[in-house]
């Protein structure tokens, strides 16, 4: 269980890859890994009541109910991990609900791989009833996506355009709904790219971060450049979990911006995104701000 006592970390039947991570080792160190032995007897994973399970990012065409990698261009390495609810047709325009990565980190409560396939805010916020798409952080002189950094912070918000420009006239997204969700390092990527520009910042009909935001000091993210990008907000809601109480710098600096937020304490007690997934009140706050969006 993570520290909250509610969520688990773990369920031993959906273990699918094992990494070893060696933290501060030595640059000659040579590992041969030969034989893994499962010894003892782990209790079955408690799962809470009405937690949601988000689709595994497979290899197929999208369709209704799916979860796959995607490409604008299959000769790319570049991909997004796109999910097509249940009840997507071709005719039927549903919202938009995209969402940044956290940084590739590893710490003793959990693990990111910084890549889409890890995202889950988006499934959680919407229980799967948006179209919910999960992108990188790009760089189109290296052609490949960043697991640490913003990859080139010009070519994310270029990338960030075509695929939501994309999924509208292929998939029928409703362009008059399109939400901006990330965690970690995508809570800040939500203004450090999702407010970059005018042309970008007026994609969104509500912008959701949590854990840090733009500004907050983390790679490059300069509170005086934050509170510039939010000028290019235009009214846009947003909606902010974290440890709210610790974190009186940036809703001071919204406050003073006169940006309408609404505040959620995650009371998760460590670096992690599976609350989303969870019916605990912060993430019912969550679902509800983002209901009464799409009536508006």
């Amino acid at each position: 269980m993570f520290p909250d006592g509610a969520t688990p970390k773990i369920d031993r039947n959906h273990i699918s890859l094992l990494k070893l991570i060696i933290v501060k080792a030595p640059s000659n160190l040579n590992i041969t890994l030969s034989h893994l032995t499962y010894k003892g007897v782990q209790k079955k994973a408690i799962i809470p009541k009405g937690r949601l399970e988000v689709p595994d990012m497979i290899l197929k065409k999208p369709t209704a109910g799916l979860r796959v990698k995607y490409k604008l261009d299959n000769n790319s390495e570049l991909y997004s991990a796109l999910f097509l609810p249940k009840k997507w047709t071709p005719k039927k325009k549903l919202p938009i609900i995209v969402e940044f990565p956290g940084n590739e980190f590893y710490t003793n409560n959990c693990y990111s791989s910084g890549s889409p396939e890890d995202c889950t805010i988006g499934y959680g916020m919407s229980k799967g009833n948006a179209i919910w798409v999960s992108l990188p952080f790009v760089n189109y002189k290296t052609g490949k996506t960043a697991p640490s950094g913003w990859g080139n912070p010009e070519d994310t918000v270029d990338y960030t355009l075509k695929v939501v420009d994309h999924i509208i006239k292929k998939f029928n997204g409703d362009p008059n709904n399109v939400f901006l969700t990330g965690f970690s390092r995508g809570a800040i990527a939500c203004g450090f790219i999702g407010l970059r520009n005018k042309s970008i910042a007026n994609t969104w009909k509500g912008i959701h971060m949590c854990q840090h935001y733009d500004g907050d000091g983390w790679g490059g993210s300069k509170l005086n450049d934050a509170i510039l990008r939010l000028q290019n907000l235009n009214g846009t809601k947003i909606f902010h979990t974290d440890n709210i109480k610790k974190n009186k710098e940036l809703q001071k600096m919204l406050a003073d911006q006169n940006v309408d937020v609404t505040s959620a304490e995650s009371d998760l007690n460590t670096h992690a995104c599976a609350m989303f997934l969870d019916n605990r009140p912060s993430t019912l706050k969550l679902r509800k701000w983002y209901q009464d969006l799409l009536k508006k």
